[in-house]
């Protein structure tokens, strides 16, 4: 049987209009919320009691402990540009972006930014020991 290439390309045609949408897997969703919620809920209330404790506390105020401050506010700055999306992405259809351009270069640059700041502050601190 020969197809000929009008008909090739109509097919074509209607497979890029009409894709059939890709959502994750159900049992990908569950698991993927289930353990993403608690790292949502206790991941920012963690750092943020890690820098109140230094501040609170004059016995804290060393350059080891400015790094662990570093860290836990990049920590929380990570976890701004990752967690929320990764969640939402579990509900919308498989590799959408529903944040637009700006939403993806300030996703990058805050995930750039804190991995460079933590390695930074790794860094700074074994080299003062």
């Amino acid at each position: 049987m020969e197809i000929s290439c009008s008909t090739l390309f109509k097919l074509v045609d209607k497979i890029e209009e009409d894709p059939e949408p890709v959502y994750f897997f159900l049992a990908h969703r569950i698991v993927g919320t289930t353990l993403l919620v608690p790292i949502l809920i206790f991941g920012p209330v963690r750092n943020i009691l890690v820098v109140l404790v230094v501040a609170k506390s004059r016995s804290l105020c060393s350059s080891t402990y400015c790094y662990l401050v570093s860290l836990a506010i990049v920590d929380c700055i990570v976890w701004m540009a990752t967690v929320p999306q990764e969640i939402v992405s579990y509900y919308l259809l498989e590799n959408e972006w529903v944040w637009g351009d700006i939403g993806c270069s300030l996703s990058v640059f805050w995930q750039n930014l804190g991995i460079t700041v933590s390695f930074l502050s790794l860094v700074a601190a074994t080299v003062e020991r």
